[in-house]
């Protein structure tokens, strides 16, 4: 009997972990914007890499990388031309060894996170943050030196 028990405990557990990210695979995409800034784009589960879904951002701040990562990890893009991803962590320890640029992805039931940053010589330097709420859809961008921008976002259906 207790056999069983540990059993159902288990299958709730994976179907909990398969839920969340189930909205990852499935393949979302979510559009930001703003007035005076251009255009945010957030693909979810569209683009693979190293065998995981990644969470990517395309956004203005977001240069000399590749933004993608696996949901509650991070992306270790190239340090050189177009920065392409050579690798996937999830846990910082992972990146602190990389020289280059690094995006962090934390998603749960109520906001998408993703960090921009820079490894070099064993110095962390955090270049921006975008911060989606899932509850309200305001995306707010933080980039160091600059005011914060707040964003409108909607997630939206592709037509092709």
């Amino acid at each position: 009997m207790d056999i069983l028990k540990r059993g159902r405990r288990i299958a709730i557990g994976m179907i909990a972990s398969a839920s969340l990210a189930t909205s990852a695979h499935a393949g979302e995409l979510v559009q930001c914007s703003h007035a005076d800034v251009a255009d945010i784009s957030i693909s979810l589960g569209i683009r693979t890499g190293f065998g995981a879904a990644l969470g990517c951002i395309k956004a203005p701040f977001a240069v000399d990388m590749t933004p993608c990562a696996p949901a509650n990890g991070f992306g270790m893009s190239a340090g050189t031309g177009t920065a392409p991803l050579v690798g996937i962590t999830h846990q910082w320890q992972g990146y602190m060894n990389h020289m280059g640029p690094v995006m962090g992805f934390r998603m749960d039931e109520s906001s998408y996170d993703f960090s921009g940053m820079f490894v070099g010589f064993g110095k962390l330097t955090r270049q921006w943050d975008f911060h989606l709420s899932r509850i309200t859809g305001k995306g707010v961008a933080t980039v160091p030196g600059k005011a914060p921008v707040t964003y409108d976002c909607t997630s939206v259906r592709q037509r092709l």
